[in-house]
């Protein structure tokens, strides 16, 4: 989990939501990210629509051919792309220790502001 702080999106957010959505935004596909992910597309779709309801905002518009972030999607895109890459290299709960608990941090604004 993660916590933002002092941030229009201060929420608790799954680490796993926020990586699909990541994945989503960079493939623009669900199919391709749940692909990269070796998930479903159903798993992808259901881990962004519970971030978008833990966030109170839309933040990909889903056609049957595109997918294109939104405005808040592309605000949260560029602090939710540094978020994931410091929890995995965090020493103390990290998938190269074996360590396979959930991780969660807590990011302060000058952290936020580096993404």
């Amino acid at each position: 989990m993660i916590t933002m702080q002092n941030d229009v999106f201060a929420r608790t957010l799954d680490i796993d939501a926020v990586r699909a959505f990541t994945l989503v935004a960079e493939l623009q596909s669900f199919t391709r990210a749940a692909q990269a992910t070796a998930t479903t597309q159903s798993t992808v779709s259901l881990k962004l629509k519970r971030l978008e309801n833990r966030l109170s905002a839309r933040l990909v518009e889903r056609t049957s051919r595109s997918v294109r972030l939104t405005a808040a999607g592309a605000s949260f895109l560029a602090r939710a792309t540094y978020l994931p890459r410091t929890i995995t290299r965090s020493p103390v709960l990290s998938p190269s220790n074996g360590d396979s608990r959930s991780a969660s941090a807590t990011t302060s604004p000058a952290l936020a502001s580096r993404a």
